[in-house]
This record gives C-alpha cells, sequence and structure tokens, in this order.
C-alpha cells in the first residue's frame, strides 16, 4: 500500500474545524470531500491499468473511507475490496461460478516466487499523483468558498 502524507494539512484541518458548525456538511465538510475527490483520479487511472481476465479486478478497485485515521483528520484508500457491486458470472466446463472478490489482487500488484510482478496500483498514483493534487486544490477552493458564502448568508439573516 503507498502511503502519502501531505505536510501541513494540520494546520488547515484546524482551521477548518474551526468554522461555524453549520458549515460542516453531513459528508464531513470540504477537506473530506477533497480528498476524496483526489482518490478518484487515483482510483480510475488503476481501474484502466488493471489486468482485465473478467473484469473483477478492474471493478473492485474503489475509495473507502478509513473510518479511524489515526493521527490525520481523515484517510481515503483506493484498493481493490470486496463489494456486492463485483459480481461476475464465471462460466466454466463444470458450471458458473460468481466471484465477488479480487483477493488476489496484491499477487498481481507485487509479484510472487511464481508470478512476476504487474503493478497497477504503484503505477497510477506515480502517474496521477500531481493531477490529484490538483484535483484536491481545486475541491478544497470551492469547499471553502461555499462555506464562507454559506456563513455569509446566515450573518445576513437569511
Amino acid at each position: 500500500m503507498v502511503k502519502v502524507k501531505v505536510n501541513g494539512l494540520g494546520d488547515l484541518a484546524r482551521a477548518l474545524k474551526a468554522l461555524p458548525p453549520e458549515i460542516a456538511s453531513k459528508n464531513g465538510g470540504p477537506l473530506k470531500t477533497a480528498l476524496r475527490a483526489a482518490a478518484v483520479v487515483i482510483q480510475d487511472d488503476a481501474k484502466s491499468r488493471a489486468p482485465v481476465d473478467i473484469g473483477v479486478l478492474r471493478d473492485a478497485i474503489s475509495v473507502k473511507r478509513d473510518p479511524r485515521p489515526l493521527d490525520v483528520t481523515a484517510r481515503y484508500v483506493v484498493k481493490p475490496t470486496r463489494t456486492r457491486r463485483v459480481q461476475r458470472i464465471i462460466k466454466t466446463k463444470k458450471g458458473n461460478i460468481g466471484s465477488t472478490s479480487a483477493w488476489y489482487w496484491h499477487f498481481l500488484e507485487f509479484g510472487t516466487k511464481y508470478i512476476t510482478a504487474r503493478p497497477f496500483m504503484r503505477p497510477a498514483f506515480d502517474s496521477q499523483k500531481s493531477n490529484a493534487l490538483q484535483a484536491f486544490i481545486g475541491k478544497l477552493q470551492t469547499g471553502i468558498k461555499r462555506a464562507a458564502a454559506k456563513v455569509a448568508r446566515g450573518k445576513r439573516g437569511r
């Protein structure tokens, strides 16, 4: 798993938390929205790079919010996960097999003693990190402007 830490977000997160509670949305406000937007950029590229046999791995790549981000305000993880949405019927000589998991993804990404690595997650991050940062900045600016406008409307008595 690739971990990225952006310095200076702690001050930004504290400033966002200091804003009035009426601007925080049910989705966690502008910081979480911006982080998710950046993660989606990497997710899209990883999906395009994933080896495709029947598409289970490609469809399983998702963005999930970490419910316990520990030392940071918010954390999103991009990786193949098991979901109900990922359902492919694999036709074999013995019958149809339903597959809902891409549990083997790390074997392809990192390789094994028997399988040569065919990375798709790391190259997606490496090629899209600047685009993800731009998406983060754009969404954060939009979110902060929206929050400021909401506070301004509230002060005028609307």
